[in-house]
């Protein structure tokens, strides 16, 4: 089902990375053999350089490389392909949608500006309705 076979895992001591790609990669690393599955990123250096550090196979992916970044790309590249929207949200805030209602809420405690010039305040709400003929 996984497309791979497990080669290394490693706890990272703190102060010891590598890197996947471009992405820094802390706390852990597993590396793999595909068996069927498409290797999409390898280790870049360290001990694992050159093994793959996420398999695909059809659709599960494994990512075997404790690193912030690449999980971000790796979901927005999943979520491109399946036609889902994303947004880059400041850090605190999280949008969520329930039919055509959708809650912006701040939980910093200062004012934070949105992409679209909207200000919500610390540790705050906002709600906007959809419309018919597009967002309210």
């Amino acid at each position: 089902m996984l497309g791979l076979r497990l080669l290394n895992f490693d706890g990272l001591r703190p102060g010891l990375g590598v890197r996947a790609g471009e992405h820094p990669v802390e706390t852990w690393a597993e590396s793999y053999e595909p068996l069927g599955g498409d290797v999409t990123h390898t280790y870049a250096d360290g001990p694992l350089a050159g093994q793959a550090a996420v398999v695909r196979n059809g659709n599960v992916t494994t990512v075997g490389a404790w690193s912030p970044s690449l999980i971000a790309e790796i979901l927005a590249g999943l979520l491109a392909e399946l036609e889902i929207p994303t947004a880059k949200l400041p850090d605190g805030v999280r949008i969520a949608r329930r039919g055509a209602i959708t809650t912006w809420m701040n939980f910093n405690l200062k004012p934070v500006t949105l992409a679209d010039g909207t200000t919500l305040g610390p540790v705050s709400f906002e709600q906007r309705t959809v419309s018919s003929r597009g967002r309210g």
